[in-house]
């Protein structure tokens, strides 16, 4: 689906019932609001049911680090494509680098999962050199208190991360939480799975008014376009105080609404 379908498809239902004409201006705000409600609404029920997670599908994005020998920079990957190498920050408790600091994506939005790759330099436990091993990361919250207790305490096996910086128009920077692993390991990879912010919808008068349809196709299947259409089309009733705004909503529903059901 197109923007200008979109468009054109919102106007046919809202000229049902006698609605004030929609500007181009107003429908960009108001659509990619709608974008934003829906991705939102999917992504607090993700990965519950194959549905929720495919809805999403098309804004999974892969971010892969690999830190230099001597965590100064990394060069990553997105999406398989190589980009420009990125800074990385120490975190040391003496000589000892106990975690690393580096910036996520600018398109990031919420993470997903968060892997980290070991190489091993020596033999130790059931590990043995030239091997690689990987473990997840967990989200290290504000109120837990890691470094006093035993049983949390950063290790190679059991890390964390945590997030500075996450603010609007600034690429959050991540903090991946190891402990001490050398002289047993080395940081391999650093796998970042993450929802992409979706991109800025746009319908400009020039595309509205041609005969061919140039504008902006929607990153989603069509199914997940029919949604984010219902979601529009319940903004602008709203704004117009629409009678329709009750029964517009249960009578066009497909893919049942589990987010407002929690």
């Amino acid at each position: 689906m197109t923007l200008k379908e979109l468009y054109e498809n919102v106007l046919i239902e809202i000229d049902k019932v006698k609605a004030p004409y929609l500007y181009v201006e107003d429908f960009n705000m108001y659509a990619n609001k709608a974008q934003n409600n829906y991705t939102n609404k999917r992504y607090n029920l993700f990965e519950q049911n194959q549905q929720l997670s495919d809805d999403l599908q098309s804004l999974k994005g892969i971010y892969l680090v690999r830190p230099n020998s001597t965590l100064t920079t990394a060069t990553v990957e997105i999406e398989g494509t190589p980009s420009t190498p990125i800074p990385i920050e120490k975190v040391q408790e003496g000589t000892a680098v106990t975690a690393i600091r580096f910036k996520l994506p600018e398109n990031y939005r919420h993470l997903l999962k968060c892997t980290i790759k070991y190489s091993v330099n020596a033999n130790y436990k059931c590990y043995t050199p030239s091997r690689t091993t990987s473990f997840t990361a967990k989200r290290l919250v504000d109120n837990q208190n890691i470094e006093n207790n035993l049983h949390f305490r950063a290790t190679y096996r059991q890390c964390y991360y945590y997030f500075y910086n996450n603010v609007n128009s600034v690429a959050p920077t991540i903090e991946v939480i190891t402990g001490n692993i050398q002289p047993n390991f080395n940081y391999d990879t650093i796998d970042i799975r993450y929802i992409k912010d979706p991109q800025r919808l746009l319908l400009t008068q020039e595309q509205l008014d041609g005969t061919n349809d140039t504008s902006q196709l929607l990153e989603f299947p069509e199914y997940v376009c029919q949604e984010i259409q219902k979601e529009l089309i319940s903004l602008v009733l709203e704004r117009a105080s629409d009678p329709r705004l009750q029964t517009n909503k249960p009578v066009n529903t497909s893919i049942p609404d589990n987010y407002n059901q929690q």
